[in-house]
C-alpha cells in the first residue's frame, strides 16, 4: 500500500529539507572563514582571482608585507593613544587639553596609515590591467567576505 502525503508529512519533508540547506550553508560558510584566516590562503585567493602573473604576485606580497607592517606599528600607536585618552578620561578632573591632544594624535597616525595603505595600493594597481584593477578593488570594497580581513592591512 503506497504511503499518503499528507499535510503533516510534507511540512516535514519540507522542514527536513531546509534545515539540511541551511547546515550545508553554514557548513560551507565556516569552511571558507577558515580557509581566508590565513594571510597564505587570501593571497592564494588574490592571485587567482586576478589571475596574477609572477611578477604582480611578487609585487603584491611585497605590497601586502608593507601594508602589514604599517598596520602593526601605525595599530600599536593608535591603541596606546586611546589608552591614554580613557585613562584621562577617568581621572577624577580630566585635562580637556590632554583628551583633545590624544584625540589629535590619533587621528594623525590613522591618517598616516591611510595615506600609506594608499601609496601601497597605487603601487599595486598600477600594475594591472583595467580588469584586474576593476576585480581587485570591487575584492576590497567586499573584504568582509574574507573574514573581515583588510586585504591590503592585515586587519
Amino acid at each position: 500500500m503506497k504511503a499518503k502525503l499528507t499535510p503533516g508529512r510534507f511540512l516535514l519533508i519540507a522542514s527536513l529539507a531546509v534545515n539540511a540547506a541551511f547546515l550545508v550553508g553554514y557548513l560551507s560558510s565556516a569552511a571558507f572563514k577558515k580557509r581566508m584566516s590565513s594571510r597564505k590562503n587570501r593571497i592564494k585567493v588574490i592571485v587567482r582571482k586576478l589571475a596574477l602573473t609572477p611578477e604582480q604576485q611578487r609585487l603584491f606580497q611585497k605590497l601586502h608585507t608593507r601594508a602589514n607592517l604599517a598596520a602593526t606599528h601605525y595599530g600599536n600607536t593608535v591603541k596606546q593613544k586611546r589608552e591614554e585618552f580613557w585613562k584621562e578620561l577617568t581621572r577624577e578632573n580630566p585635562d580637556r587639553e590632554k583628551l583633545f591632544r590624544y584625540l589629535r594624535e590619533t587621528s594623525e597616525n590613522i591618517l598616516a596609515f591611510n595615506k600609506t595603505v594608499t601609496d601601497v595600493l597605487l603601487a599595486f594597481l598600477s600594475r594591472l590591467s583595467p580588469e584586474q584593477r576593476d576585480k581587485f578593488v570591487e575584492i576590497l570594497r567586499k573584504r568582509t567576505l574574507y573574514s573581515g580581513k583588510f586585504l591590503m592591512s592585515g586587519r
